[in-house]
Protein backbone atom coordinates (compact mmCIF):
# COMPACT_ATOMS: atom_id res chain seq x y z
CA UNK A 1 0.00 0.00 0.00
CA UNK A 2 0.93 3.55 -0.59
CA UNK A 3 2.41 5.52 2.14
CA UNK A 4 0.05 7.49 4.32
CA UNK A 5 1.50 10.94 3.03
CA UNK A 6 1.36 10.12 -0.60
CA UNK A 7 -2.77 9.01 -0.08
CA UNK A 8 -3.25 12.28 1.74
CA UNK A 9 -1.47 14.26 -0.52
CA UNK A 10 -3.07 13.08 -3.75
CA UNK A 11 -6.58 13.39 -2.00
CA UNK A 12 -5.81 16.88 -1.02
CA UNK A 13 -5.45 17.36 -4.93
CA UNK A 14 -8.12 15.63 -5.90
CA UNK A 15 -10.11 17.64 -4.08
CA UNK A 16 -9.44 20.87 -6.03
CA UNK A 17 -10.67 19.37 -9.18
CA UNK A 18 -13.37 20.26 -11.12
CA UNK A 19 -15.01 16.45 -10.98
CA UNK A 20 -16.19 16.13 -7.39
CA UNK A 21 -13.96 13.56 -5.87
CA UNK A 22 -15.00 10.97 -3.36
CA UNK A 23 -12.88 8.91 -1.24
CA UNK A 24 -13.48 5.43 -1.72
CA UNK A 25 -10.57 4.33 0.36
CA UNK A 26 -12.33 1.44 2.43
CA UNK A 27 -15.31 3.01 2.20
CA UNK A 28 -18.82 1.28 -0.05
CA UNK A 29 -19.55 4.63 -2.45
CA UNK A 30 -22.34 5.16 -4.95
CA UNK A 31 -23.05 8.83 -5.39
CA UNK A 32 -26.00 10.00 -7.98
CA UNK A 33 -23.88 11.99 -10.39
CA UNK A 34 -20.47 12.26 -11.96
CA UNK A 35 -17.46 11.45 -9.47
CA UNK A 36 -13.81 10.86 -8.90
CA UNK A 37 -12.05 8.16 -6.95
CA UNK A 38 -8.43 7.73 -6.42
CA UNK A 39 -6.69 3.87 -6.42
CA UNK A 40 -3.03 3.62 -4.77
CA UNK A 41 -0.50 1.01 -6.82
CA UNK A 42 2.86 0.44 -5.50
CA UNK A 43 5.01 -0.69 -7.72
CA UNK A 44 8.56 -0.33 -5.86
CA UNK A 45 9.69 0.51 -2.62
CA UNK A 46 13.31 0.16 -1.32
CA UNK A 47 13.48 -0.25 2.45
CA UNK A 48 17.42 -1.20 2.42
CA UNK A 49 19.22 1.94 2.11
CA UNK A 50 23.06 1.41 2.77
CA UNK A 51 22.50 4.36 5.31
CA UNK A 52 19.03 3.24 6.99
CA UNK A 53 18.24 7.02 6.75
CA UNK A 54 15.85 7.22 4.01
CA UNK A 55 13.31 4.60 1.79
CA UNK A 56 12.02 5.32 -1.73
CA UNK A 57 8.67 4.65 -3.07
CA UNK A 58 7.50 4.27 -6.57
CA UNK A 59 4.06 3.81 -7.97
CA UNK A 60 0.73 5.03 -9.58
CA UNK A 61 -2.00 6.78 -8.60
CA UNK A 62 -5.26 5.98 -10.80
CA UNK A 63 -7.25 8.85 -11.29
CA UNK A 64 -10.66 7.15 -11.72
CA UNK A 65 -13.57 9.28 -13.23
CA UNK A 66 -17.00 7.87 -13.15
CA UNK A 67 -19.53 9.18 -15.82
CA UNK A 68 -23.13 8.97 -16.47
CA UNK A 69 -23.45 6.55 -19.58
CA UNK A 70 -24.01 8.53 -22.50
CA UNK A 71 -23.13 11.62 -20.92
CA UNK A 72 -20.81 12.37 -24.25
CA UNK A 73 -17.49 12.95 -25.20
CA UNK A 74 -17.47 16.12 -23.51
CA UNK A 75 -16.73 13.89 -20.04
CA UNK A 76 -13.78 12.47 -21.25
CA UNK A 77 -12.37 15.88 -22.29
CA UNK A 78 -13.21 16.94 -18.68
CA UNK A 79 -11.31 13.88 -17.30
CA UNK A 80 -8.04 15.14 -19.11
CA UNK A 81 -8.12 18.25 -17.75
CA UNK A 82 -8.50 17.21 -14.33
CA UNK A 83 -5.53 14.84 -15.09
CA UNK A 84 -3.33 17.30 -16.41
CA UNK A 85 -4.37 19.55 -13.29
CA UNK A 86 -3.94 17.00 -11.03
CA UNK A 87 -0.75 16.55 -12.38
CA UNK A 88 0.71 20.28 -13.15
CA UNK A 89 -0.41 21.68 -9.39
CA UNK A 90 0.62 19.31 -7.12
CA UNK A 91 3.60 20.69 -4.93
CA UNK A 92 4.92 18.78 -2.14
CA UNK A 93 6.17 20.99 0.19
CA UNK A 94 9.50 19.38 0.92
CA UNK A 95 10.08 18.33 -2.43
CA UNK A 96 9.85 14.15 -1.09
CA UNK A 97 6.77 13.69 -3.51
CA UNK A 98 7.09 13.73 -7.38
CA UNK A 99 5.22 12.78 -9.79
CA UNK A 100 6.75 11.33 -12.46
CA UNK A 101 4.78 10.54 -15.52
CA UNK A 102 1.32 10.50 -17.14
CA UNK A 103 -0.23 7.53 -18.48
CA UNK A 104 -2.59 6.96 -21.44
CA UNK A 105 -6.37 7.41 -20.53
CA UNK A 106 -8.00 4.12 -20.95
CA UNK A 107 -11.73 4.18 -20.64
CA UNK A 108 -14.17 1.10 -20.15
CA UNK A 109 -17.63 1.72 -20.42
CA UNK A 110 -20.02 -0.49 -17.37
CA UNK A 111 -23.77 -0.99 -17.31
CA UNK A 112 -23.87 2.84 -15.50
CA UNK A 113 -20.90 4.45 -15.51
CA UNK A 114 -18.80 5.24 -18.34
CA UNK A 115 -15.14 4.56 -16.36
CA UNK A 116 -12.00 6.31 -17.06
CA UNK A 117 -8.92 5.97 -15.94
CA UNK A 118 -5.35 7.91 -16.05
CA UNK A 119 -2.84 6.94 -14.04
CA UNK A 120 0.18 9.33 -12.28
CA UNK A 121 3.46 8.21 -11.60
CA UNK A 122 4.68 9.52 -8.32
CA UNK A 123 8.29 8.69 -6.49
CA UNK A 124 8.25 9.25 -2.85
CA UNK A 125 11.63 9.62 -0.56
CA UNK A 126 10.92 9.49 2.79
CA UNK A 127 13.96 10.33 5.23
CA UNK A 128 14.50 9.34 8.86
CA UNK A 129 15.78 11.43 10.95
Amino acid sequence: MSASYVRDQCKAVAATLVTPFVDTENREQDPDTSWLSLEFNLEFMDNNNVSKCSSTEEGVVDLVFLFETGAGDGMIKQAEQDAELFYSAFKSAKQNLIFTGIQSLETFNEARWYRVVVGIEYRYKKYRH
